[in-house]
């Protein structure tokens, strides 16, 4: 699915690291849930797994009249420190 509106992350955490999140976003779009891929991520950080969460509810995709229930995916975020 294409995202319609991408999060705006303003905070400037102090660590460094890559979160991936597990998203499931239903037939409107709309992020119903998520969950760290602890997996594929390079750090365990809270701070950084709660902005990247916050962030992912925040997205909105396009919707899919044609989805049954939920789709899963995966959404990820990068952080540098500046």
């Amino acid at each position: 699915r294409t995202i319609r509106r991408k999060p705006v992350i303003n905070d400037k955490p102090s660590v460094a690291g890559k979160v991936v999140m597990d998203i499931w976003v239903d037939p409107d779009g709309k992020v119903t849930r998520t969950s760290q891929n602890t997996g594929k991520s390079t750090t365990l950080d809270q701070t950084l797994v709660t902005i990247a969460r916050r962030a992912a509810l925040e997205s909105t995709f396009y919707p899919d009249p044609k989805a049954v229930g939920e789709k899963k995916g995966t959404m990820t975020f990068v952080f540098v420190l500046q």
